[in-house]
């Protein structure tokens, strides 16, 4: 068998040889994990400093003038009545349901008998049947001359037995001596004639009362009779409203009385009204008025005073109202009571206030300057101011959004005393006439 030498092992100490290949991976790798985010890192930092170099350059804006265009009005002093607003439901002044004295069949009615038709005092509405009252009268014509005869008869026995009482010369009582003269005999008869002559009025009287009349001017509210109908003292015939007077239940704060002249038994001096209906008349049309009691209680809901204001021909039947709007019960209408006047005042609209008692005004540096007001009266539209105010002084009417004190300012648009901005162009001409202090707030 042959021998076979054993392998001989590495050597070992080698030398260690490095592929061309392991080192180019390992360079791409240093490359990949150093050389490329710095390179990426420094392109960005230089391509943020030449979009900065060559970006568009801002200008300064040149400065604006913090100054604000403003309006303004002047004031004028002068007596102005106090004007107080309210509300008020109409009510006739009188209103009667129209009932017979006397029962009896209705044969005759009046044309203008209807719901609306207007009657004057002592006119005929209708007309109850007469015959059982006329002939009543007539019985009794002559019971009365029956009692008329008898009392007559009696007389002349009268006449007889004072000549025996004479003849025979005696002397008697006095009871026996008025016994003699038939004086209870004449006594019952002048009786009988006097009862038949009263029951003959109250004849005559019911026969008159077959014929119903108007009580007074006025015009037909409800018809509840026709011809034909059978009534009696107890049946409502129909409703009569008076309409020479229509009256409004008008209701004011309290507090509100002190400015409104109540007229009394001494003092016939009274505030005027003015009564609006915008929803039928339109804003600026308005009847008169004038107050003429205050009511003794309270409203049991809205605690409000009550005062009772009288508006004279209401329907505008004569000539001088003619044109004018009727004034129809149950509606709801605006007042304005002219109160009493406040001297050496000044009217300014309520949207004029500032933070409930101020004012802005227009310096006369031409800056923004407040100003601290007395008020001696408002109501929803206007006040009067009392003092804190001159007649130089230029109120600011206008708004402005960030209202400081010594804001400069540009202007001033300068209003008339009185007028307004934004809606109140809106406002009823009315409330400028009865603002004026021309415009009295009493009459007697």
């Amino acid at each position: 068998m042959d021998h076979v030498p054993p392998e001989t092992p590495f050597p070992l100490s080698v030398e260690k040889q490095t592929s061309p290949r392991s080192g180019m991976m390992r360079a791409l790798n240093i490359f990949i994990r150093y050389v490329l985010p710095l390179a990426a890192l420094a392109a960005g930092f230089i391509i943020t400093l030449l979009l900065l170099k060559s970006g568009p350059q801002a200008r300064p804006m040149p400065s604006r003038s913090s100054s604000i265009m403003v309006e303004t009005t002047t004031v004028a002093f002068g007596n102005y009545p106090a004007q107080i607003q309210a509300m008020g439901v109409v009510t006739p002044s009188r209103s009667v349901e129209v009932r017979p004295q006397v029962s009896g069949q209705v044969i005759e009615i009046s044309e203008k008998l209807v719901p609306g038709g207007r009657f004057t005092k002592g006119e005929i509405l209708l007309q109850l049947d007469p015959t059982d009252y006329r002939l009543l009268r007539d019985q009794q014509k002559d019971a009365v001359t029956q009692a008329e005869n008898d009392l007559a008869i009696e007389q002349g026995k009268q006449l007889v037995v004072q000549r025996e009482y004479e003849l025979l010369g005696e002397s008697v009582s006095e009871a026996e001596k008025q016994l003699m003269l038939r004086k209870p005999q004449l006594s019952s008869l002048q009786t009988a004639l006097s009862t038949s002559q009263a029951k003959l009025d109250q004849a005559e009287l019911n026969l008159a009362r077959t014929t119903i009349r108007a009580p007074y001017d006025g015009i037909i509210g409800e018809l509840n009779v026709n011809i034909g109908s059978w009534v009696s003292t107890s049946s409502a015939l129909a409703t009569i409203i008076g309409d020479q007077t229509y009256w409004i239940e008008a209701s004011v704060a309290e507090k509100q009385l002190q400015w409104i002249t109540i007229p009394t038994a001494e003092d016939k001096r009274t505030s005027t009204v003015r009564i609006y209906n915008p929803s039928a008349w339109g804003e600026t049309t308005f009847r008169d008025g004038s107050v003429i009691k205050l009511l003794p209680g309270l409203e049991s809901q809205g605690r409000m005073a009550r005062l009772l204001v009288a508006v004279s021909d209401p329907l505008s039947q004569m000539e001088t109202n003619v044109g004018k709007p009727p004034l129809l019960l149950d509606s709801y209408v605006r007042l304005e009571i002219t109160g009493k006047t406040i001297p050496n005042s000044v009217q300014l609209p309520r949207e004029y206030l500032r933070d409930g008692n101020k004012v802005w005004l227009f310096g006369d540096d031409s800056t923004l300057a407040f100003r601290e007001i007395s008020i001696g009266f408002k109501n929803r539209d206007n006040v009067l101011v009392t003092s804190g105010i001159s007649k130089e002084d230029r109120v600011i009417t206008s708004d402005i959004a960030t209202p400081v004190e010594g804001l400069v300012l540009i202007g001033p648009v300068t209003k008339p005393p009185g007028d307004s901005r934004g809606n109140r162009s809106d406002r009823p001409k009315s409330l400028a006439a009865a603002s004026s202090p021309e415009r009295g707030g009493e009459h007697e």
